[in-house]
């Protein structure tokens, strides 16, 4: 209940400035995607994208962000994914720690994580769509947070998009 609290106090005084309604899916390469880029107060701005390669069968999260410490230029990192109002759950931390891959990009760092096989990518999908925010900590600290506002009817585009994507190679 204690990280519930935090996490829903930290994510509250973090809210985005300024967001827009609907995620844009956009379709490159064979993969779909949909992204948002917010700006606020405690975390600067941040993008997140939400990759879909419906060939490959996986999703890769990107969120790119300023970090308060400074890490080496590139490598691996852990880090938890936390949701909040996800459906009936109030505070869903069903992923574990799992690693992401960054690189320096400028004053910013792009940390990026991948969900294989059919499960993996409907869960993560579903939660995305039925989740208020999704929140990336470390070590119990949250690092960014963002809101999912209008998510589900992109989340449900970027599966359709996929979806053609594969019937139009032929798969």
């Amino acid at each position: 209940m204690k990280k519930l609290l935090l996490f829903a106090v930290a994510l509250a005084t973090a809210a985005p400035a300024q967001a827009q309604a609907l995620w844009p899916v956009r379709t490159a390469d064979g993969s779909c995607s949909m992204s948002q880029t917010f700006e606020s107060e405690d975390f600067g701005r941040t993008t997140l994208r939400v990759s879909y390669d419906a060939a490959s069968q996986e999703v890769t999260l990107t969120t790119t962000n300023p970090m308060a410490e400074q890490l080496p230029g590139t490598g691996e990192i852990l880090w938890s994914m936390v949701f909040l109002d996800n459906g009936g759950i109030e505070y869903d931390e069903g992923w574990t720690a799992r690693p992401f891959t960054y690189a320096r990009d400028g004053e910013r760092y792009r940390f990026s994580t991948s969900f294989a096989g059919e499960n993996n990518v409907r869960q993560i999908l579903a939660d995305l769509g039925a989740s208020r925010s999704i929140g990336f900590m470390r070590q119990g600290k949250l690092i960014t947070a963002y809101e999912l506002d209008g998510a589900r009817g992109s989340v449900e585009q970027l599966r359709d998009c996929a979806a053609r994507a594969i019937a139009s190679n032929g798969n």
